[in-house]
């Protein structure tokens, strides 16, 4: 007897935030960096560029 789940598929997939530890990335609802399914790059975000000029 078969013990397998019916159309069951396992997808490694690593989704990489820009925060220091688990409890930054929640405190500050950390942005996506990058994406990674099967050992190849779906989505990379590039960090915001801030820009301060002299009043």
């Amino acid at each position: 007897m078969s013990k397998s789940i019916a159309g069951f598929c396992a997808i490694s997939l690593l989704i990489v935030l820009d925060a220091e530890d688990c409890y930054d990335a929640i405190r500050r609802r950390a942005a996506v960096r990058y994406v990674i399914a099967r050992g190849k790059l779906l989505a990379e975000t590039s960090p915001a560029k801030i820009s301060f000029y002299g009043i």
